[in-house]
């Protein structure tokens, strides 16, 4: 049995969190490394992906090589070889390819609001 009381593993927590050819639902911590895996969500301080990916990564620092993530918000994010669906950061770095800034996202989610109250409307008719 797990820390947690439960027959689930825990999530890795902790002041520096190392992962490496593995996966994780979360991982929370000050410094996270991953090597060569991922988790659904990602949140630390400095947050370091070496051919590994997440879902949601957050963090003040955020560098991706070889990798991915499907939302990464950071106040400063360095990508290197890596492929980013939403990125909302003041300070971008490095080569990446980048589906949807903030930008992007606003008037990508204003043309679906729009798209989806239309056809909303014209089905109530």
């Amino acid at each position: 049995m797990s820390k947690n009381g439960t027959d689930r593993p825990s999530p890795p927590v902790g002041e520096v969190v190392n992962l490496q050819n593995d996966g994780a639902a979360i991982i929370q911590g000050e410094t996270i490394n991953v090597q060569e895996g991922g988790a659904a969500i990602i949140k630390g301080q400095t947050i370091t992906l070496r051919e590994g990916g997440g879902l949601i990564i957050a963090g003040q620092t955020v560098k991706i090589q070889d990798g991915g993530g499907a939302f990464v918000l950071a106040r400063q994010a360095e990508l290197k070889d890596s492929t980013v669906m939403f990125l909302a950061s003041p300070a971008v770095s490095g080569e990446a390819k980048i589906m949807f800034d903030l930008k992007a996202a606003v008037v990508f989610g204003t043309i679906i609001g729009l798209v989806v109250g239309a056809l909303n409307y014209l089905l109530r008719r």
